[in-house]
């Protein structure tokens, strides 16, 4: 089993600080030290402030405070739909992007998150993202 996340860096300095109200801790910032941490994606909240959402193995004890909060699936899917929608408005009122997609903006926002999985997730953000132009 796995258990899902969701974390805030911390404070680079005592790696314990959860950066919840900025971006930058006094000795930059890192990942939480969190046994079998393993980040899938990274997003950004309503303050701009940095976050990630991961999974860990199930025999990971998580005690939730401040910037930690472990989840029930259908929640951290639900919060990934939500930055997946986000993201296809944004690229839908995007004229480059929509040209280097080589989408209309309603084949953009035909796009579906598919949340049957963790990994079922991660492949559909790239429709969404152009490939890289080497000049």
């Amino acid at each position: 089993m796995t258990k899902y996340i969701k974390h805030y860096y911390v404070d680079g300095a005592d790696l314990t600080t959860f950066l919840t109200d900025t971006n930058i801790g006094s000795d930059g910032k890192t990942h939480p030290r969190i046994d079998g941490l393993d980040v899938k994606f990274w997003f950004v909240d309503n303050n701009g402030i940095d976050y990630c959402l991961s999974v860990v193995p199930d025999s990971t004890t998580i005690t939730q405070v401040t910037g930690l909060e472990e989840m029930a699936y259908d929640d951290w899917a639900n919060e990934v739909e939500t930055h997946f929608n986000n993201r296809k408005t944004d690229v839908s009122n995007d004229a480059v992007l929509l040209e280097q997609l080589n989408m209309t903006s309603e084949e953009v926002m035909a796009l579906a998150l598919n949340k049957d999985s963790v990994e079922s997730m991660l492949s559909s953000f790239p429709g969404l993202n152009p490939a890289p132009v080497n000049p």
